[in-house]
């Protein structure tokens, strides 16, 4: 099953420029292990995943250049964004 992620917003509430988007690609590794993300609208360019295991790993990953914050844990980057993750299927079988 082909998993795509939308995005719902940030984790901490706040405004976010990115809600109701797909995720087009991220690099974890960038701003110093801060990550930085593209995002569309258009679902034949979101970022597709094999599976919701790679899609949750890719999401929780850990940059190898940043991977403790200051008070210890780990550093998430992707994580402070809140995602769904969708089936690409039923997301074409209901046109969404």
């Amino acid at each position: 099953m082909i998993i795509v992620m939308r995005v719902i917003g940030y984790a901490n509430g706040n405004a976010c420029a990115f809600e109701n988007q797909f995720l087009r690609n991220y690099v974890h590794e960038t701003s110093d292990g801060l990550g930085y993300g593209c995002y569309t609208f258009d679902l034949n360019k979101a970022m597709r995943f094999e599976n919701m295991k790679a899609a949750i790993k890719f999401w929780q990953r850990v940059p190898s250049c940043y991977p403790l914050l200051e008070d210890g844990r780990l550093n998430r980057p992707m994580m402070a964004i809140t995602m769904e993750f969708l089936s690409l299927d039923k997301l074409i079988a209901n046109d969404c």
